[in-house]
């Protein structure tokens, strides 16, 4: 799939398939007493079936609250003041917010950077699983939970009915992150929104979770919106990549042309200060270079 390279705001990459998800000109704001602060100006990204998509900047560059807001989930006091998504040709920010739970879950599938604070430690992670699954379908308890079972053995979880009994502290926090794969995509949804997910997690334990990602969507046919500041990962997994700085999108290209010819000075800058574009993904979790 050719792309095209945008270099310069307001200006997108589509590929050659119809997307999916498509979103234009969405504002947000923080209201303080001293006046609204902008957080994401004018955002907008299209996802095409079955494509992998990151989401890049540092921190504070607006790149979570963007991508939360194509699922209209900007915690207040952040406000969506304006802005288009259309999701299979549905306006999303014009929906109820019951029409958006019924979506959330079942056709957009989100993915926290906190497990620990995204899991009830009060309930068997099984349950929590199989919720999801009940929260969307008419089934029985018995038919959630072998569903939950069944999309634990599909991210490679060993002894996956012994581990859906598990509470949330019983377990690493790389095998917590690869719970929240199993909740996101237990309903096989068409698009799935990752925040950030490796956060935290050891470069190893990173690429064991993002290899059960990858064979989790491939499986299910998903695309992927991607949140993260981690170039390598970048690199190694996604289609094509839209940087953010200062809650604005200055450049998208496909990740070859992004990595090997970037337009925006902050893009160039970005690729210039990380040892990631040094050193491979693969090459940092396994600690030797790659043959």
């Amino acid at each position: 799939m050719r792309l095209d390279i945008a270099s310069s705001q307001g200006v997108r990459s589509t590929g050659s398939a119809a997307p999916i998800l498509t979103s234009e000109k969405i504002n947000v704001i923080y209201p303080l007493p001293s006046g609204d602060v902008p957080a994401v100006v004018d955002f907008g990204i299209d996802i095409g079936e079955q494509e992998f998509v990151g989401l890049v900047g540092e921190s504070g560059s607006g790149k979570s609250t963007a991508a939360l807001a194509l699922m209209g989930l900007v915690r207040p006091p952040g406000k969506i003041v304006s802005g288009e998504v259309r999701f299979h040709g549905q306006s999303l920010l014009s929906k109820t917010d019951d029409e958006l739970r019924d979506i959330r879950g079942r056709e957009i599938g989100l993915i926290v950077q906190n497990s620990r604070s995204a899991l009830n430690p009060l309930l068997r992670v099984g349950v929590q699983i199989a919720n999801v699954y009940l929260a969307h379908h008419k089934a029985s308890k018995a038919e959630a939970m072998q569903r939950a079972v069944d999309s634990l053995e599909t991210i490679g979880i060993p002894d996956a009915r012994r581990r859906a009994n598990s509470y949330p502290h019983q377990l690493s926090g790389g095998m917590a992150q690869r719970i929240l794969i199993a909740m996101a995509t237990i309903n096989e949804p068409k698009l799935l929104i990752a925040d950030e997910p490796t956060t935290g997690l050891d470069v190893t334990v990173q690429a064991q979770f993002l290899d059960a990602l990858q064979t989790r969507v491939r499986e299910s046919r998903s695309a992927v919106l991607f949140v993260t500041h981690d170039l390598g990962i970048v690199a190694h997994y996604c289609d094509r990549v839209a940087v953010m700085y200062r809650g604005r999108v200055i450049e998208e290209a496909g990740v070859r042309d992004l990595f090997a010819n970037p337009r925006h000075p902050y893009t160039q800058r970005l690729l210039a200060s990380s040892s990631n574009r040094r050193q491979s993904f693969r090459e940092r979790a396994s600690g030797t270079p790659e043959q």
